[in-house]
This record gives structure tokens, C-alpha cells and sequence, in this order.
């Protein structure tokens, strides 16, 4: 179950992630901005803080940025991953070899199994899987990231259309077209 809030809240802040950079560059539609994958958003997003925002705005919006690429990492280890009851099962259990050890024997549902180990995405050994709490924290920063993403988007906006805070820089081409 802590997966699939681990899921869902970094969903949360890849929708959040689009809403920032599409308010950093309006004519990227908000369709594109949103479904676009974690990575592409985070350099697309990290090029237009640079192109377009200066002082104390900058540093607050590559904070919350950095934290939020942190957090995508954190989702990314452990949802991308093998979960396994058994050590014996982090290969391919159909692999001709291991057929007949294991018909009739493999369940890959396993939904009664009380030990769950994994194999992490950047290796290939198996430890053991993460506790609640550690799953838990996962969740929460991405829900925090979020949280910091929509607050960086609204001081954003606010600069773009207000002036304030101070530090948003209008690209050449809006400066020169009339209001």
C-alpha cells in the first residue's frame, strides 16, 4: 500500500512540476508540461529558472527544485525495483533452466508472504526491503517537494504578472510586444 502512495504523490509532483514550468514559459502547453516524464520536466524547468529568474526568487526556486529532484530519486529507488519473497526469485523464474524448479511452485502474487526483500535498480543483490517508516518518508518528502514546487509557483507567477517578489526577467520577445 505505501508503494502506491509513494506513486501517487510523486505523480502529484510531476503535475505540480508542469504547472511551474509551463508559469515559466507559457506558450509550453500545460498538456505537454504535465504528462511530461520527471527528468525531461526537471531540465526543461532548471534551464528557464535560469533564463528567467534572478536574486533571492532564483535561489528559492532551485532549492525546492533540488529537493524535489532528490525526492524523484527516492521515488525511483523504490519503486523501481524488484520486490521478491525469496532471494532464489531475483532472476527471471521463467528462464528454461529454472522451470522446473520452480512449475507449480511460483506465485507470483504471493499476497500472504510476511518478509518482502528486494533488488534494488542499481544492483543486483538482494536486501531487504524497506520498512514502513522508511517507505513512509519517502512519501512525505515527495509530498513536500510538492508542497514547495506550488509554493516556488505561485511566488513565480506573482513575479511574472506583479513584479512581486522582485526577480522574474521577461524573455526579449514579451518585453517588445505591446500590453
Amino acid at each position: 500500500m505505501e508503494v502506491g502512495r509513494i506513486t501517487i504523490a510523486g505523480s502529484r509532483l510531476d503535475l505540480r512540476m508542469g504547472h511551474l514550468w509551463h508559469v515559466l514559459d507559457p506558450s509550453a502547453p500545460f498538456e505537454t508540461t504535465r504528462s511530461t516524464g520527471g527528468g525531461k520536466q526537471d531540465r526543461a524547468v532548471r534551464k528557464l529558472l535560469s533564463e528567467r529568474l534572478t536574486g533571492a526568487l532564483y535561489e528559492y526556486a532551485f532549492a525546492a527544485v533540488d529537493a524535489a529532484a532528490a525526492a524523484r530519486t527516492q521515488r525511483n529507488d523504490m519503486v523501481h525495483q524488484d520486490w521478491v519473497t525469496r532471494p532464489d526469485l531475483s532472476g527471471d523464474p521463467i528462464r528454461p533452466e529454472l522451470r522446473v524448479t520452480y512449475e507449480g511452485r511460483w506465485d507470483p502474487d504471493s499476497p500472504l508472504v510476511e518478509v518482502w526483500m528486494r533488488v534494488p535498480s542499481r544492483g543486483i543483490n538482494v536486501e531487504a526491503a524497506p520498512s514502513l517508516e522508511e517507505l513512509s518518508a519517502v512519501a512525505q518528502a515527495l509530498a513536500e517537494a510538492a508542497d514547495r514546487i506550488f509554493g516556488v509557483t505561485l511566488s513565480v507567477a506573482s513575479s511574472r504578472v506583479t513584479g512581486t517578489p522582485p526577480g522574474y526577467v521577461h524573455p526579449p520577445e514579451a518585453a517588445d510586444s505591446p500590453a
